[in-house]
């Protein structure tokens, strides 16, 4: 990867993105010859709006669009698609939210994260959600209670036996109760709150068992709050299982397994009525299908591998060029099962280390996002570290600069050192290890998976059985709840504490005990979740990220990198609800109901080609 040489690259574009950044410059130029074809005579333009064809939009700018609800053009269907199947049945709460795909679409929460326009993602009201099927709340100083006010006149979809009945308080009772009786992301919850209580008809009462204080950045997650179910589902649980019956502003409408699903707009939606009438999802699995279909202006929206970003703006000019960058909210890391972790030579903190630092996770991240065909055509491409937090800028330590202290090593590639720390452990030979994977469209091992069992084998430490999961119901087994051996890599977007937690506290993991718990880690994971003083939070903070450093209960997995994707610029209202695509490698999907409130409020420009033709 030629180090010494991309340093001195590197060290030239920050300099250049600081200098773009004081001027307020908000995308990047690739000049004549940049792309890795070999060929020339492609340029990548400043955007200065979000739907310039052929030009690149950051969509870190997203929050500074304006308000386009008054120019809004009604009707349309929305060509999304999606690269799975449902996987489960309809009951949202006794099932993973990777087998209830329509759930974000057709249920709702209390609360909502804020997002949209002039709501700056780094602001203090960001930081805070905005009332959803609550009204109003009112988080007690102490910590200790949280209340909400029940929304009137809000209508579930009239679908039966519901019938598009007007939600009341006990809507909320049942789905709170049977959310937390079945569901399998209930232990957060459970951890937190000691009861809810219900003083009126209007409003619900948290009782906290202690002062939690991310509860704010939490209330709106699929993986902490409870969907709100109509009373008629929750009490049977075969219309539960059946059914998909929810307040949001989409109904779903068809549902075939392998060919598609399809939603129409909840006309009675409590905020207005949906600009869009309907919205379509094939299920395309294959990428080059994908591909094949976005150019065709078949689906909205689709990102690219980073290799193929500039052969793509070849095959569609007239297409928007978004660039994405580096989330601060995802966490992305190689989990250890729980089969057999205590006689497996990883229980030895040495060789968990040894691990990390036999892979080249920079070196395979600034391949992924095609770094140096990027830089050489002038677009700086951000590549982050990644450890075992996310990337929040008031704590986050970067062990590339140090600021792990001794511990930073821990995270860089040096396979000299990872022979030492295996040689110190006691272990002899080569280490037998598998690594689970979800096979994508074809059978074929995802990209980065292949690429770090491929240095893992390269460093001549261990020799990697690769497992393949039969469906994602197998692979959550595994990676979610540690019924395996070995290593399984596992990603979200969440809140710090729900990683912390859920990864690293001896009783965050469903099943039972983590892999490798540290009672240091869990004194540590314990005070910043209670300690309601935020800069004292922070402290703790930092103090877990030193213990992780330490001990490694997880690898943290490839470096982040800037990522672009691709859409038609059809979409309107951009910065309300949801985005089309994740930013990784995949199908465009349709914009959800949640977490983020308002994608109800998008349209389809009145020129958008067969704009009331759905998906092929």
């Amino acid at each position: 990867m030629q180090s010494s040489y991309w340093n001195k690259v590197l060290t030239g574009r920050i300099s250049r993105r600081r200098a773009l950044a004081a001027t307020g410059a908000t995308a990047f130029i690739l000049a004549c010859g940049g792309d890795d074809s070999g060929g020339g005579g492609l340029a990548f333009e400043n955007a200065d709006n979000a739907r310039a064809p052929g030009k690149v939009w950051n969509s870190g700018n997203d929050w500074k669009l304006a308000d386009e609800s008054k120019d809004a053009v009604r009707g349309g269907i929305y060509r999304g698609s999606l690269s799975e199947d449902q996987a489960g049945s309809f009951d949202a709460h006794t099932q993973a939210p990777s087998q209830v795909l329509f759930s974000g679409h057709v249920h709702e929460y209390l609360m909502g994260r804020h997002r949209g326009p002039g709501i700056d993602p780094a602001s203090v009201e960001a930081s805070n959600p905005i009332p959803v099927l609550a009204s109003a709340w009112e988080f007690a100083p102490d910590g200790l209670s949280a209340t909400f006010t029940l929304r009137p006149n809000v209508k579930f979809h009239p679908v039966a036996p519901v019938n598009g009945r007007v939600m009341d308080i006990d809507d909320w009772k049942t789905s709170a109760e049977r959310f937390l009786a079945l569901s399998p992301q209930r232990v957060p919850m459970m951890d937190t709150v000691d009861h809810f209580e219900y003083p009126d008809s209007t409003h619900m009462v948290w009782k906290m068992k202690f002062p939690y204080a991310p509860l704010g950045s939490r209330i709106w997650s699929e993986r902490y709050g409870f969907q709100i179910i109509p009373k008629e589902l929750n009490a049977d649980q075969d219309l539960a299982r059946s059914l998909s019956i929810g307040t949001g502003y989409k109904i779903l409408d068809k549902n075939q397994p392998a060919i598609s699903m399809e939603y129409k707009k909840h006309t009675e939606y409590w905020d207005g009525d949906p600009f869009i009438d309907r919205w379509h999802a094939p299920i395309i699995p294959e990428y080059a299908n994908r591909y094949a279909q976005f150019v065709r202006g078949n689906i909205q929206a689709f990102t690219p591998s980073a290799r193929e970003v500039l052969q793509l703006a070849k095959d569609v000019p007239q297409a928007v060029i978004v660039a994405i960058p580096p989330p601060d909210d995802h966490i992305s890391r190689i989990r250890f099962g729980r089969a057999n972790q205590k006689t497996l030579p990883w229980k030895d903190a040495r060789v968990r280390v040894a691990i990390r630092r036999a892979i080249d996770f920079k070196g395979i991240g600034e391949f992924v996002a095609n770094k140096q065909a990027f830089e050489a055509g002038g677009i700086p491409v951000e590549v982050f570290s990644r450890t075992h937090v996310t990337r929040g800028a008031s704590y986050w330590l970067d062990p590339e600069k140090g600021e792990l202290g001794k511990f930073s090593d821990n995270y860089l590639f040096n396979i000299a050192e990872a022979k030492k720390l295996i040689e110190a452990s006691g272990v002899s030979g080569l280490i037998e290890i598998d690594y689970t994977v979800l096979p994508a469209g074809g059978g074929q091992v995802p990209e980065e998976d292949q690429l770090t069992i491929d240095r893992l084998q390269a460093s001549g430490l261990f020799n990697v059985n690769v497992v393949r999961s039969q469906n994602t119901v197998a692979h959550r087994q595994c990676r979610s709840l540690g019924q395996c051996d070995g290593l399984v890599q596992s990603s979200t977007s969440e809140d710090v504490d729900h990683v912390i937690f859920r990864d690293y506290h001896s009783e965050g993991n469903t099943e039972g005990e983590q892999a490798y718990p540290d009672p240091r880690i869990d004194r540590a994971a314990e005070n910043q979740r209670k300690e309601m003083d935020p800069q004292k939070r922070i402290e703790y903070l930092k103090e877990f990220q030193m213990l992780a450093a330490e001990i490694m209960p997880a690898i943290p997995y490839v470096h982040q990198y800037t990522s672009f994707s691709f859409r038609w610029p059809w979409l309107h209202n951009l910065n309300y609800g949801q985005v089309e695509t994740s930013g990784e490698v995949d199908g465009a999907v349709m914009p959800e109901g949640r977490p983020t409130w308002g994608g109800h409020k998008q349209w389809l420009d009145e020129d958008m080609p067969n704009r009331d033709r759905g998906a092929l």
